[in-house]
């Protein structure tokens, strides 16, 4: 008998991890959805952003000028590498932290130089602790909205280490969806930049749908070359936000198909505990029946 009521305890058990499992799923299904918004809605303004590049760029080569900006400058000498790393406060997303840093071991080898960490989220800051990479700044425990995120100030910060020579080369490493059961981590350049970073791809530009109206034929007051210089700022503080809101989708994405995992595995321990738990019932009935036939055949 107790042997019975263990196995019920541990099916009452398996089934509340169930039930929690299961409205984890449901809520991040929900928190998904928005992601996904945002992603969209911030590609569109980066596509934007990138044909009015385009455009000042163009303008610059008609007017037979060469640009020249400090975050254009590729330096022949390397000597340290900074590295934006976008993982998650909270767990239970299956392998979406781990794959980042497992991701970021087979390029840092590669750099050949100091490199250096700029880490956001709990999870990720703990593996870089385990791993004893050198992080200049942290941030964790950030609220659930993106805009509130500290993302200016550290756009502003690497820029002014890299104008310095505190920093020659900076990398964003993030989790890129693809659906809801395929992401892949991804390793960008940020700076310096080049001509074709700015530049992003015509084509690509042109597939987008719903981009709103095109910024071809339009007049600026300022100079092709001033609006470059303003211009690349932000956009490099898009790309930044524009990895976060992807990174964010495919968190959701990567915990929904981990709690869905983890809710069809209950259900098949469920079932395989409550065959067990039939089978040594029914084995214990068999043994009281035939203590009562073996009871019985003793009196006569």
């Amino acid at each position: 008998m107790s042997v019975l009521k263990e196995i019920r305890r541990r099916i009452t058990s398996v089934g509340s991890t169930k039930q929690i499992t299961k409205a984890m799923k449901l809520v991040s299904a929900a928190k998904l959805k928005k992601a996904q918004d945002l992603m969209h809605n911030g590609q569109n303004f980066a596509f934007k952003l990138g044909e009015i590049i385009i455009n000042s760029i163009e303008d610059v080569k008609r007017q037979g000028a060469i640009f020249a900006h400090p975050l254009l400058e590729h330096r022949k000498k390397i000597n340290k590498v900074r590295i934006i790393v976008i993982g998650a406060d909270r767990g239970l997303c299956g392998g979406y932290n781990v794959n980042l840093f497992k991701a970021l071991e087979e390029e840092v080898a590669s750099f050949g130089a100091e490199v250096e960490f700029v880490l956001f989220g709990r999870q990720a800051v703990n593996i870089a602790r385990r791993l004893n990479y050198q992080v200049v700044r942290e941030y964790i425990d950030l609220p659930e909205q993106i805009q509130l995120w500290p993302i200016e100030e550290l756009t502003y910060e690497v820029i002014g280490d890299f104008i310095s020579g505190k920093c020659d080369k900076l990398y964003i490493c993030y989790t890129k969806f693809n659906s809801t059961v395929s992401q892949k981590v991804v390793i960008e350049k940020i700076l310096p930049f080049s001509v074709v970073d700015l530049a992003l791809n015509k084509e690509s530009l042109g597939q987008v749908k719903g981009t709103g109206v095109s910024t071809r034929g339009v007049k600026y007051s300022s100079s092709p070359q001033d609006i470059l210089a303003k211009v690349m700022p932000i956009m490099m503080t898009v790309i930044i936000k524009q990895a976060i809101f992807i990174a964010k989708t495919s968190e959701h994405a990567a915990r929904m198909t981990a709690m869905d995992s983890a809710t069809h595995n209950a259900d098949e321990l469920i079932a395989n505990l409550k065959l067990f738990y039939n089978r040594a019932r029914q084995s214990s009935i068999t043994t009281e029946l035939l203590d009562v036939l073996g009871g019985a055949n003793a009196v006569k």
